[in-house]
């Protein structure tokens, strides 16, 4: 049986894609990531029933106490509201989401999305493994970061083309605002920058919902992340193990670099890494800043 979230949404009788995408909802029942700005389509829309109801959970932001709305959920199988279960309500105020039931909370195999993105496998705090979007690969003979999202072939004309179009590959419109996410991530784990923790959740609740069909508020509701997990799938997505990989290689060779390299900043184009040098003493351990960094000497943390 599906295991699922139910949406409940007050003061109206039915549900369609554009009313679900008004209120945030449509990318919990598409099987792709949908761009922001409606790029890439509705997504493919999955199987989903919507229930009239005249009753539902409290809402904060509701002055009309007016109980008429409906239930919306994935699967054919009618839904219900039960004050026994736990509901949340949605950060734009235009709903709550719940566990259908509370014993059997949702996991990957319930929300994946038929069209996701490759990348690394992490145990969240519900024992279940989950996939991370691999936003960034690194590349270990460049010495940097490379576009692993999915690419298109785009066209462009101006001057410096001649006039004629010029045709160069960059990631696909619903993708562009994933892709932008490496350079934050990379500084808020590699360059020592400060994240808050509100935003560590959210950034990670937003690296599961590539492929899986969630948010923030399915994410608190399942108690998916702790801080150090949230922190891990940060990395995850842009690709430390292959960056500790590399410096592991770089230490048994005696080698270390003069500076910490970049992710590719901005978008499309290659940045430059200074040569590394020999040094002698290749032995002292990491600090936790160093622990991510991609050509921090030692081998010490896996």
């Amino acid at each position: 049986m599906l295991r699922r979230f139910l949406y409940y949404i007050p003061n109206v009788g039915g549900a369609n894609p554009k009313m679900l995408a008004d209120r945030g909802l449509l990318s919990r029942f598409t099987n792709r990531i949908i761009a922001s700005g409606g790029q890439g389509g509705n997504g493919g829309l999955i199987e989903h029933g919507v229930t009239a109801t005249i009753e539902g959970p409290a809402i904060e932001a509701e002055t009309n106490p007016a109980r008429v709305g409906c239930i919306v959920a994935a699967g054919a199988r009618p839904a219900r509201y039960d004050p026994s279960q736990r509901w949340t309500e949605l950060a734009s105020g235009k709903g709550c989401v719940g566990l259908e039931d509370n014993t059997l909370p949702p996991g990957p195999a319930d929300l994946e999305r038929e069209d996701g993105v490759g990348g690394y496998m992490i145990t969240l705090a519900d024992g279940n493994e989950w996939r991370i979007p691999l936003i960034r690969k690194w590349d270990p003979q460049k010495l940097a970061h490379v576009h692993s999202l999915p690419e298109a072939i785009q066209g462009e004309k101006g001057a410096k083309a001649g006039g004629k179009y010029r045709f160069r590959s960059k990631v696909r419109p619903e993708f562009a605002e994933l892709d932008g996410k490496a350079i934050p991530i990379f500084k808020a784990l590699c360059q020592q920058a400060t994240i808050e923790i509100d935003e560590l959740f959210e950034q990670a609740a937003e690296l599961l919902a590539v492929n899986y069909r969630l948010g923030v508020e399915e994410v608190a509701l399942l108690g998916l992340f702790t801080v150090e997990l949230a922190m891990k799938a940060l990395g995850l997505a842009i690709d430390t193990p292959g960056m500790r990989s590399c410096g592991r290689s770089l230490a048994s060779k005696g080698l270390v670099a003069r500076q910490t390299a970049r992710p590719v900043d901005p978008p499309g184009e290659r940045v430059e890494v200074e040569k590394v040098e020999s040094r002698a003493d290749v032995s002292s351990p990491l600090s936790t800043s160093e622990a991510v960094n991609p050509l921090a000497m030692g081998g010490a943390h896996g």
